[in-house]
């Protein structure tokens, strides 16, 4: 935190970007971290209890012959931090201003994500969607479309599975068409 005005952002990869900057952004225990993992090859420390990431993780990636610096924000609930980690994340947003923000919801405990997105979305940061726990959600009964989540947020939205490696590419290029657009 620089000392004069008590900012996170001074002396990180958002002060001086060199590529576009993702953030992916949650709650705790969404996936975020092992999201990160997977489309970053850089391991994360990660567990089930709350508040695993107290730091940003950051990684310098090329997708599809695109050079993109991601950041894995620790878990936040909302745009008004109750703790150092979630200051930290809400800085990150507030004054990096991340060109994407990658934006984690849990499937199988989705209502508890939309409050956050609802301020982002208000915030006006450009953000895609990507559900992770689906199979988690479905053996509980809940299925969630992409379709119609999409259609009804006015978002791009996808699913993804980083365990299995599943919908990653796809990912990744929706990334890259995200930052593209204009």
């Amino acid at each position: 935190m620089c000392s004069e005005c008590k900012n996170f952002v001074h002396g990180t990869v958002l002060e001086d970007r060199k590529n576009p900057v993702v953030a992916l952004v949650g709650r705790s225990n969404v996936g975020k971290s092992t999201l990160f993992t997977r489309i970053s090859g850089v391991h994360r420390k990660m567990g089930n209890w709350p508040a695993t990431t107290v730091e940003v993780g950051s990684a310098e990636v090329t997708f599809n012959d695109h050079e993109i610096t991601l950041l894995d924000l620790p878990g936040i609930a909302s745009l008004h931090p109750v703790s150092p980690d979630e200051a930290l994340a809400v800085d990150i947003l507030s004054n990096g201003k991340p060109d994407l923000v990658l934006f984690v919801i849990d499937c199988a405990s989705m209502a508890r994500c939309l409050f956050l997105l609802s301020e982002l979305i208000e915030k006006k940061h450009r953000i895609l969607v990507a559900l992770s726990m689906d199979d988690v959600a479905q053996r509980r009964g809940i299925d969630v479309s992409a379709e119609k989540l999409s259609k009804e947020l006015g978002l791009p939205v996808m699913k993804v599975n980083p365990r299995k490696n599943e919908g990653i590419e796809e990912l990744k290029s929706a990334v890259i068409a995200n930052l593209a657009a204009e």
